[in-house]
């Protein structure tokens, strides 16, 4: 791998095969010896060229049969590798410098949508989840609403209880490209991509918030400055993105976890995610209030004197991305607490 990071040529070159069209990928394969000879060696290595009447076959028709097709195996393994230096703390920086930020955020939404490829899928999950946690490219990311759209469908759409096909049936079977179970089943690519873009939020989700904020104008109507619905979330994320903080930490449940001898690992990066969203979100959202007033952040008690007793002690007490969730303060300090218990216990295993 460090010999394809240098000189960053090299990355360039193996990254400019994702613009390459799947059709004339496909067509050049199968028109050529190479494609040929790999269809010999697949078939029977005693068939001939002739045999198998390359001149007179429907290319179109050929490729449509093939379980695989050539474009696919290719995008998969250039994604693949891309994936696999970016997971190189030494070598990560050469991708970067080879994609560079205008290419970013294209190269993650073809591998993402320009593929039917399910490996080329998940893998741009990873890209996105890596490329997201480079403070400098955030902001990119933040402000394409087509890849932020496609992270919160996929966080808003999975359930662990999901029903799909009946397991071992044909259906599944098919839907599972014949895996059953394993990390390429229905609910292992499902549940891969729900982490990852989890990954991916953890790093987000509160600047998400503030570029897609919906202002409202005077009499409830909507600024002239809003956003155009091309550029915009969709309404079922603006609603998923509102609540999310408060979901991820109203969903952990701290005491059964506490209860187990024996916390399973998947169950325990699910909740350090969900935690790690929960501190993220409030850390930014803190940020982001000092950056506009100057670097300072009033505490204490609330400007208005005639606060009555009920908006002291009610719901206002507690912060606005968790009163989705939350009524009282009570109610966040007793799952803080359980919350405490459950990364010690984690830290201790």
């Amino acid at each position: 791998m460090r010999s394809l990071g240098v000189p960053t040529t090299r990355l360039q070159l193996l990254a400019s095969l994702l613009r390459l069209p799947h059709k004339d990928i496909n067509t050049t394969f199968h028109l050529g010896t190479v494609g040929i000879r790999t269809l010999q060696r697949t078939i029977g290595p005693g068939l001939l060229p002739h045999d198998l009447h390359i001149d007179n076959l429907d290319t179109t028709s050929f490729i449509d049969m093939c379980g695989i097709r050539p474009a696919d195996f290719i995008y998969r393994h250039v994604v693949r590798t891309l994936a696999l230096i970016l997971g190189n703390e030494h070598l990560s920086h050469r991708v970067q410098e080879a994609l560079t930020v205008q290419n970013v955020v294209p190269t993650c939404q073809f591998a993402l949508k320009g593929s039917s490829d399910i490996y080329v899928q998940v893998l741009g999950y990873v890209l996105v989840a890596r490329f997201s946690m480079e403070e400098k490219l955030q902001t990119v990311f933040v402000n394409d609403s087509g890849v932020i759209n496609e992270i919160l469908t996929c966080c808003r759409r999975y359930s662990p209880e999901q029903k799909g096909p009946e397991k071992g049936s044909a259906a599944a079977l098919l839907a599972a490209g014949g895996q059953s179970k394993g990390t390429w089943s229905v609910e292992g690519v499902a549940l891969n991509r729900y982490m990852l873009c989890m990954v991916t939020l953890c790093s987000l989700a509160e600047r998400v918030k503030e570029r897609y904020r919906k202002h409202e104008g005077e009499e409830g109507e909507e600024r002239e400055d809003a956003l155009p619905a091309e550029r915009d979330l969709s309404y079922s994320n603006h609603v998923f993105l509102d609540r999310f903080t408060a979901s991820c930490l109203q969903g952990l449940n701290a005491d059964e976890l506490l209860e187990k001898e024996v916390i399973e690992v998947m169950d325990e990066f699910t909740a350090l995610l969900r935690i790690i969203v929960v501190h993220n979100s409030l850390m930014t959202r803190l940020e982001l209030e000092s950056s506009q007033k100057g670097g300072l952040v009033e505490v204490g008690e609330p400007p208005n004197h005639e606060a009555t007793a009920s908006n002291k002690t009610g719901q206002t007490l507690v912060v606005p991305e968790l009163r989705a969730s939350f009524k009282t303060l009570h109610q966040v300090q007793s799952k803080s607490e359980g919350l405490v218990n459950l990364v010690e216990k984690c830290l201790q295993m």
